[in-house]
């Protein structure tokens, strides 16, 4: 581990050498350098920040970064002036942030998604677990989206896509005279694809399958999965409209429109599709439900670049086609401090500050990512989404002896996502202020002052002026287009010894299995007390 994370933390602090005030100019306008080759095979383990050495994979990230920084102007030194100041040593004041994060995951106090934690100061170089790929009415589409899901496996990432845009089944075809096999058989196509290929070769590759609930093949849709025989490769979930949940509560028929016209398909009883998906929810766990107001409601984009209608395979990140996104999650059971006898207190301070730390490192990640398809690059650098969430709740509940759902529970959790929430931006503001705000800034709701949750402005039971930090954000800009998100933390989460996410115990001991084999485990907050109690 401590290998793994020498190389994680050395390859993260790189995007700050290049926010160095003698080689970045934020507002740009430099003459654009001339593109100067680098072998870095030749330079292996010859230069270093402080006690880093850097491989060769750290230095083609540099190359990398330092590249695209000088496309954009805003790099003041050459190639060859910036490769004289690492060799000289000038960089050496990073090794302390190399250090800080280094002992951020080796205290287990955080951790980065796995593709992060795999790629790294590695050949793949790719640290985001999340993508969205858009897939349009044409068999070019579809099959340019295969190729790049493929691409995106290879490296260890994930995969969501919305089929609502491929037109029905049994659908007239134009072009051939037939017809359409519908959006399900096209799913089937990428399931199989997902088989052959494992993510990065370290797992199987994920994808979300979504379809609008107001497609005219949303009944097949729903049972797409029953029997758990199809589509082993997917999670699905239904994007559902407004106006289904009008339909349902004023029992009217609801109108399915076929997407390559506009025109309505046929009508079906809300009442009935609601019975299906309810007990195909109750039969096998799927499919999900999206609500799409809600989602687009608090969507900063959505004004400029449309709704969203897709997200990751966990369902936790709201992307756009060709974005992704980084995870990174704090294991909130550490910071519980234990005085002999005493009753544990929780450390908001310690939280406070490596909240901070952790938006930093998440922020580098965008910078410094080996993205796998250029369309994915311009994206994720033009919003720059972050994901940092928890994990290791339930071992903390226990641990403070809050019943899991109590009101107690939601009190303390509310309290401790808004600290999380708040500091997260407070430090993506920071980052505005000293590297830029994100590109995509005046195309979002931020600069009028809005946030991405409800209530921000009157709420009484805020622990943070939200008002506040909205005004800053008016001033001084935003550098992510999100910054905190609840993944699932499967493997993570076993990394860190901790219970997964927001989750509760399931069970004080149970075995997991995972591509390599099977693991047992005792919760360790009931192993100590048993312990304890002799």
């Amino acid at each position: 581990p401590k290998q793994l994370f020498t190389r994680v933390a050395t390859h993260t602090a790189i995007s700050s050498i290049f926010y160095d005030s003698k080689i970045y100019k934020k507002a740009g306008g430099i003459s654009e350098r001339r593109f100067e080759e680098f072998d870095p095979t030749k330079f292996v383990d010859k230069f270093s920040i402080g006690k880093y050495k850097l491989n060769q994979f750290h230095l083609e990230g540099i190359k990398r970064v330092y590249d695209r920084l000088a496309k954009d102007k805003k790099i003041k030194v050459s190639w060859q002036n910036f490769l004289e100041l690492l060799k000289k040593g000038y960089f050496n004041k990073y090794e302390s942030e190399i250090d800080a994060y280094y002992n951020l995951m080796v205290s287990r106090r955080f951790m980065p998604n796995t593709p992060a934690l795999a790629n790294f100061g590695n050949y793949f170089g790719m640290g985001s677990a999340c993508f969205v790929l858009g897939i349009e009415d044409s068999i070019e589409s579809i099959m340019d989206s295969l190729k790049a899901a493929a691409i995106i496996f290879k490296s260890g990432g994930g995969v969501g896509y919305n089929f609502a845009h491929l037109r029905p089944e049994n659908d007239f075809i134009k072009t051939t005279g037939g017809t359409s096999s519908g959006p399900i058989s096209f799913m089937s196509m990428f399931d199989n694809m997902t088989d052959v290929i494992k993510q990065g070769g370290i797992r199987r590759g994920a994808n979300m399958g979504i379809l609008n609930s107001d497609h005219p093949d949303i009944d097949k849709f729903i049972k797409a999965k029953e029997g758990n025989k199809a589509l082993r490769n997917f999670n699905i979930s239904i994007m559902v409209k407004p106006e289904f949940w009008q339909c349902l509560k004023e029992n009217k028929p609801y109108p399915l429109i076929n997407p390559r016209n506009g025109k309505i398909e046929k009508e079906i009883d809300a009442k009935q599709l609601f019975d299906i998906i309810s007990y195909q929810v109750w039969e096998s766990a799927e499919p999900g439900i999206l609500f799409y107001d809600r989602i687009n409601e608090y969507n900063p984009f959505a004004k400029s670049l449309g709704p969203i209608e897709c997200t990751n395979p966990c369902g936790e990140v709201l992307l756009y086609p060709f974005e992704s996104c980084n995870l990174g999650s704090i294991n909130v059971w550490e910071y519980l401090k234990k005085n002999g006898g005493k009753k544990p207190h929780f450390d908001w301070q310690a939280l406070e500050r490596d909240v901070k730390l952790a938006t930093r490192f998440l922020d580098n990640v965008v910078d410094i990512n080996k993205y796998p398809l250029p369309e994915i690059e311009a994206m994720s650098l033009n919003t720059r989404k972050l994901g940092l969430g928890v994990m290791g709740i339930g071992d903390l509940l226990f641990e403070l002896e809050i019943s899991y759902g109590s009101k107690q529970c939601l009190e303390f959790m509310e309290q401790l996502m808004e600290f999380i929430n708040y500091h997260a931006k407070s430090a993506s503001i920071d980052l505005a202020k000293e590297r830029g705000r994100m590109p995509y800034f005046d195309k979002s709701f931020f600069k009028e002052g809005k946030l991405p949750f409800a209530g921000f402005k009157d709420k009484k039971s805020w622990h943070f002026d939200w008002n506040e930090l909205a005004k800053k954000i008016k001033k001084y800009g935003i550098r992510n287009g999100f910054n905190t998100v609840i993944a699932p933390t499967g493997s993570i989460s076993m990394i860190a010894g901790c219970s997964s996410g927001i989750e509760p115990v399931f069970s004080l001991v149970f075995e997991k299995s995972v591509a390599i084999g099977n693991f047992y485990y005792v919760d360790p907050v009931f192993e100590e007390r048993m312990r304890k109690e002799g």
